[in-house]
């Protein structure tokens, strides 16, 4: 799965398929070719559990990832576990509005640099994502809502990871 990969390397996939013509880099246009509807209604499933989806999701990203809790050594986790689902929520609503959500993604990006995350730990975060997104479903985590959630949380990385960028430089 491209979103295990370091971002070195899927920067390179990106280039060489954009020089080969297969990929657009409009991130507005490419938010907008998701089935939103599938990304929505599989969010929904997942929305009366939302609590326990967040701690979980938390739970794993620690338990894989140790290195990551370190992140979080100074920080209240329900209100963390909150901001999670609230922000999956923000997005998937905007996508659905067809808003504009480079800007809200790219200052989420900034502040995540400053509490010391490092681009190494996107594609983590994105697995761990799927992986509780798979718990959660069961049954309807079919490979169309996998490609969709892929999808989405590669655009949101794409434009946190812009916002980092922007803030170290």
């Amino acid at each position: 799965m491209l979103l295990c990969k370091p971002e070195r390397y899927i920067e390179q996939v990106v280039n060489d398929l954009t020089a080969s013509s297969y990929v657009s880099l409009d991130i507005e246009r490419k938010v907008l070719s998701m089935d939103v509807a599938l990304l929505k209604q599989s969010f929904e499933m997942v929305a009366p559990q939302k609590e326990a989806f967040a701690h979980s999701f938390y739970q794993r990203l620690f338990s894989y990832y140790p290195q990551t809790q370190q992140l979080f050594a100074k920080t209240d986790m329900k209100r963390q576990e909150g901001s999670l689902v609230a922000t999956l929520a923000m997005v998937i609503a905007g996508v659905e509005r067809g808003d504009n959500l480079t800007p809200a993604l790219q200052a989420l990006g900034g502040k995540h640099v400053r509490y010391g995350a490092e681009a190494d730990y996107y594609p983590l975060v994105g697995g761990v994502l799927l992986e509780t997104l798979e718990e959660y479903l069961g049954p309807n985590f079919t490979p169309e809502v996998q490609e969709v959630w892929s999808q989405a949380y590669e655009v949101i990385s794409t434009q946190m990871l812009e916002g980092a960028r922007q803030q170290i430089a």
